[in-house]
């Protein structure tokens, strides 16, 4: 049985992976949405692309339909897969989801073509011979909308089976078909209004075709009989029905403001707003990606019972949600102007404005979700709705009087902010009250971090801005600078170190500066930082030596070929493993001089050795295509071990140093590795059964008498232990002689045939990233150091 830690472990993994998904989708998505949102504006013009922004807005009010029962299935397949997983219940959740559907979509296809139709024809501001395209434009949104209602089960069975790559690559067929819509548009010769409402409800139709056939080919719980249970589906409706409450007050706020926005300022204003809504989306889609992966382990971690998982992983999705919306935001705060004018031919009026406001209120609104998520996640829904719900109503009256009093169009988004401002602190209430969340705690590690991370990271950008004239170099400086800040900030002040250990691991170790590398190592093995002020364990002394020590001589001692003259100089040449050559390039290797069994390694890294033990069947081919790409690699950047760097790149050749043993009793060629603490050696082990098939190393542990230490490091010990070397005492010697003059190294040394040879210097053993057994010999190395 997997124990606690495995299975949190997984679960990160998988967050991680399923992340990584859905922002390759997002990005694919973001730069196929701009462009189709050029080309379509282009195209339609300003007063089509106002109108159809306006009707569309019209019918998609309708979508809190959709998100709430999206939420409700998503809510009651992960609740059941992280209690149960039985088939069975899962069948019986999605049916009763996909039947509330159909009902619903029938009611809404009743009030679009009755009120809809009404509202288009009487109250909106359209131009006169564009309403009987625009009627067009309702009917095709209809349909879009009522196909996107019916794909609810199966995207809710997606997500909560946390199918991320399916998700992402039906996305990703979505934007190519949306971009040959564009293009089809562009070059359209009739109504190009009508012909673009028509193909964008065809790629509905597909999409949902793609999503039906994937989740009938992989949940049991979407194929077979419907399996209606009445008491179940009472419930989800009720759950439903306070989701719609709260859901259709978002909405309204939103595509209901967009048709106040029409009535009071036209469509030009609405193109306006159109553009700042395309903005919104790649945010809102640049943050929504981490949180569909992360919402189902939030339900799942509070059906188990897990609290402290759930509250932690709360924690870290309002964080990455306001990061990610700040990536967004802080440049645009400063440079909207110019990414709107690279980005359209034709900029409407106010849009930078509206792209502005609409990205603080979309942060503060995310911002909230995982809040919200949590609420969903106990099934305890409906007080928290119904005072939510209640406030976020206030919106849409409150731009409706603010516009009958001559305020200007940007209050339909201050509107927008100070309501949700409100219901976030509710938000807050609720959930404590619901489910004991450390508010406290949240305001501590989350919001204020995040306040005065925006204030800090806001300054370098706010300066280039100012002592720059605009232009693409302003532009780009201010987007390099605000990143660097938010990323150089977040890990600072915001992030956890397990967080922090997530951020850098996907952005590279070699990216980052090599304390925050070390630190981020370290975490991930032990699950804590290391000491590095004042280290006690040896495995954190080794992070300060790398970090710290910089003596040039480590340069040579690692280099396979430099350090045979040193060794031979110290010891003596009789002590060097031979060498039968040195090449720069794979291509300059001299295979025919080579002798039957030999060794081929390259001399600036580890772990790149080849072994030929016949020639007649050995593979060149593999070899060389594994020196090459060793060769390319800098084992410096890779790993971040300071004697490694800039070191040359070269080939060497060695005997195979088990052709020497064939007279001698054993075939096993011992390895003898001596740790020794400025010229002293205190601890050693005995390497065996390496290079052995079938057999795992084995590490033994001795200290200066030969006499066994009971602990294991790396490798299990030895069934039975490792006779004392014949040549005990001189290799004892020759590694205090060696090793004179350096903090802490490890010298190790081959015994073959009862003669000695140097094997390597090793100045960060496992890189200080594999634990004693028990851990209190950490502590005892450790201590060995400072003696």
């Amino acid at each position: 049985m997997r124990n606690s830690g495995s299975i949190v472990s997984e679960s990160s993994r998988r967050i991680a992976k399923n992340t990584l998904l859905l922002y390759v989708r997002m990005l694919v998505l973001m730069f196929v949405g701009l462009f189709t949102s050029r080309v379509v504006l282009s195209a339609l013009g300003e007063t089509d692309y106002g109108v159809y922004n306006a009707v569309g807005g019209m019918v998609t009010v309708f979508t809190f339909v959709t998100a709430s029962i999206s939420a409700a299935i998503s809510r009651y397949l992960a609740f059941e897969i992280g209690r149960s997983g039985e088939v069975e219940r899962l069948r019986k959740v999605f049916s009763a989801g996909s039947a509330v559907l159909v009902v619903f979509a029938l009611i809404l296809v009743v009030l679009a073509e009755t009120l809809g139709r009404w509202f288009l024809y009487t109250r909106m501001n359209i131009p006169p011979d564009r309403v009987g395209s625009a009627g067009v434009v309702l009917q095709c949104s209809l349909v879009a909308l009522v196909v996107q209602l019916l794909s609810v089960p199966y995207n809710a069975a997606i997500i909560a089976h946390e199918k991320m790559s399916a998700f992402a690559f039906i996305s990703l067929l979505e934007a190519a078909l949306k971009l040959v819509v564009a293009i089809v548009v562009k070059y359209a010769m009739c109504d190009k209004l009508v012909l673009y409402a028509v193909l964008v409800a065809s790629v509905a139709l597909v999409v949902r075709l793609c999503y039906g056939l994937y989740c009938r080919a992989h949940f049991a719980e979407s194929r077979g009989k419907f399996i209606l249970e009445p008491a179940l589906m009472k419930e989800m409706l009720s759950f439903s029905g306070w989701n719609f409450f709260g859901s259709g007050a978002y909405v309204l706020n939103t595509q209901g403001v967009t048709v106040l926005v029409n009535i009071f300022f036209g469509v030009a204003m609405n193109a306006a707003r159109g553009v700042a809504m395309q903005i919104e989306n790649i945010a809102k889609q640049f943050v929504s990606n981490f949180l569909t992966a992360i919402n189902p382990q939030i339900t799942k971690s509070w059906a188990a019972g897990d609290r402290d998982r759930c509250f932690s992983l709360v924690f870290k999705a309002s964080k990455f949600s306001c990061l990610g919306i700040l990536v967004v935001l802080i440049p645009l705060m400063f440079e909207a102007e110019s990414v709107l004018g690279l980005w359209l031919t034709v900029v409407p009026e106010h849009s930078s404005a509206f792209v502005r406001l609409a990205l603080v209120g979309l942060m503060l609104d995310m911002f909230g979700n995982p809040l919200l998520t949590l609420m969903l996640a106990t099934g305890k829904v409906r007080n928290y709705y119904l005072v939510t719900g209640l406030t976020s109503f206030l919106c849409l009256p409150l731009v409706w009087a603010s516009f009958r009093l001559g305020a200007p169009a940007e209050w339909s988004y201050w509107g927008f902010i100070s309501v949700y401002a409100i219901v976030f602190l509710q938000k807050l209430l609720f959930v404590r009250s619901e489910t004991g969340f450390p508010i406290m705690k949240f305001l501590k590690k989350v919001v204020l971090p995040l306040l005065v991370l925006i204030v800090l990271s806001s300054l370098l950008p706010f300066l280039v801005y100012i002592l720059l004239p605009q232009g693409i170099i302003r532009l780009l400086l201010v987007c390099i600078v605000s990143w660097g800040s938010i990323f150089v900030l977040a890990c600072i002040t915001m992030l956890t170190p397990g967080e922090r250990a997530f951020v850098t691991r996907k952005i590279g170790r070699s990216r980052v500066p090599l304390r925050w590398a070390l630190e981020d190592d370290y975490y991930e093995i032990f699950g804590r930082r290391p000491n590095l002020k004042e280290p006690l364990r040896y495995t954190e002394k080794i992070q300060k030596y790398i970090l710290e020590e910089r003596n040039p001589l480590f340069h040579r001692l690692v280099d396979k070929v430099d350090v045979k003259q040193y060794v031979a100089s110290a010891i003596g040449e009789e002590y060097v493993v031979p060498t039968i050559g040195t090449w720069n390039r794979v291509e300059d290797i001299d295979w025919e001089a080579l002798p039957e069994k030999f060794v081929l390694k390259c001399t600036h890294d580890s772990g790149s050795a080849v072994i030929c033990e016949d020639k007649s069947s050995f593979d060149y081919t593999g070899a060389c295509l594994k020196l090459s790409s060793c060769l390319k690699r800098d084992y410096w950047k890779s790993f971040r071990e300071w004697a490694y760097k800039g070191l040359s790149h070269r080939i060497i050749a060695e005997p195979f140093l088990r052709c020497l043993v064939q007279s001698s009793s054993t075939s096993d060629v011992c390895d003898y590795k001596f740790f020794c603490f400025n010229g002293v050696p205190k601890v050693m082990f005995v390497a065996t059964d390496r290079n052995v098939p079938g057999r795992e190393t084995k590490f033994d542990f001795f200290d200066m008498d030969f006499r066994r230490l009971d602990f294991c490091n790396g490798h299990p010990n030895a069934d039975s232990a490792p006779l004392c070397p014949e040549k005990f005492e001189l290799m004892k010697l020759f590694a205090a002689r060696l090793s004179a003059g350096i903090p802490q190294v490890r010298v190790d040394f081959y015994e073959i045939g009862g003669k000695v040879y140097f094997g390597e210097f090793t100045f960060y053993h496992w890189r200080g990233l594999v634990p004693f057994e028990p851990d209190e010999w950490d502590f005892k190395m450790g201590s060995l150091w400072g003696e």
